[in-house]
């Protein structure tokens, strides 16, 4: 516990003396006079941190990115990069790379015509050793005489990535870059990532709807609803705040009667102080779970839904758990 205690205590003090490389004050954006996107959100990004975005769709985290890189204009608060107050992106557009949702290469030129095409925007003069550099990092050298339209989903993930960093930025924003990868093009990504922020300082901040990534990857996360920041911190510091010490989760058969499940999930919710159910999923937060699963036996049994019950299961809180019990939704709703 004392080693523990001075471990915590020693990564307080190191992010104390970190750069902040961004920061938000009371950031806001009002579409029409009416659409409150983004409401009031603060923030810090160290050096070298990766700092995670989980919101549901809509809740206001591609609003903030654009804002920062200056695709949309704020509406109140203020925000700096590197201690500039950002009126004239022409300072700072080289410090900042940006991998969209979108894909954004031409179809109909080569891996390595793009590559090029976008070395030239960006004016770097060493183009050919840093293209063949990211080629190898991100696994695209035998690719790159293949004409883009031609590559597989995760290929083209790949290739996004590789354009936004031709430039070798020191802050790199990347909105849902694993969308649509296969397994194989995902694990080179996340590895990857992790590479650039603990070995070349890289500072990143990063959307992704995959929980498990978000825990391996990122050392504090923000979780946004409604344009607002409503938790945040490190993935073990949201679980233990947020979660629960034990977790019994419930999957339920999809044959089940909707009425008759909401029976259940009612008479349940007599007995449990917080539950959340999200498409056949029931989970009940707890300090005693095993104590209380012949209630849940007993409950069901007295509704006749027992056979409708495919698992049971008492397991510790997820980042997912966390999410779901401070949103009610699934990050992929």
């Amino acid at each position: 516990m004392v080693e523990e205690a001075v471990e915590a205590k020693n990564q307080a003090v190191n992010k104390s003396l970190k750069e902040i490389v961004v920061e938000t004050k009371n950031l806001e954006k009002i579409y029409d006079g009416k659409v409150h996107a983004v409401r009031g959100v603060n923030f810090e990004l160290f050096d070298g941190e990766v700092l995670g975005f989980l919101g549901p769709n809509g809740a206001g985290k591609t609003t903030t990115i654009s804002i920062l890189l200056g695709i949309i204009q704020k509406t109140k608060g203020d925000f700096s990069i590197y201690g500039k107050d950002i009126n004239d992106y022409k300072t700072i557009r080289e410090l900042i790379g940006y991998t969209p949702q979108e894909l954004v290469f031409y179809d109909f030129l080569t891996v390595q015509e793009n590559a090029e095409l976008f070395a030239d925007c960006y004016q770097i003069q060493n183009k050919k050793a840093r293209i063949n550099e990211l080629f190898d990092l991100f696994q695209l050298t035998e690719l790159k005489r293949r004409r883009a339209e031609k590559l597989s989903g995760g290929q083209k993930r790949r290739l996004n990535l590789v354009l936004g960093m031709l430039h070798s930025p020191k802050i790199l924003f990347l909105d849902e870059p694993s969308a649509g990868m296969d397994p194989q093009s995902r694990h080179i990504l996340w590895e990857n990532i992790e590479r650039l922020s603990k070995k070349e300082g890289i500072s990143i901040i990063l959307t992704t709807h995959l929980m498990e990534v978000a825990d391996r990857l990122c050392d504090r996360i923000l979780i946004i609803d409604y344009g607002k920041i409503i938790a945040q911190g490190t993935p073990d510091e949201l679980k233990t705040t947020y979660g629960a010490e034990e977790l019994i989760e419930l999957i339920m058969d999809e044959s089940l009667d909707a009425k008759l499940n909401d029976s259940f999930i009612v008479d349940l919710r007599k007995e449990f102080s917080k539950i959340t159910f999200h498409e056949n999923k029931i989970k009940i937060f707890t300090k005693n779970g095993a104590s209380l699963i012949p209630d849940i036996i007993e409950i069901a049994v007295k509704l006749d839904v027992t056979d409708y019950i495919k698992s049971l299961q008492l397991r510790g809180s997820t980042l997912e758990d966390v999410f779901i019990g401070l949103t009610g939704k699934a990050l992929r709703e």
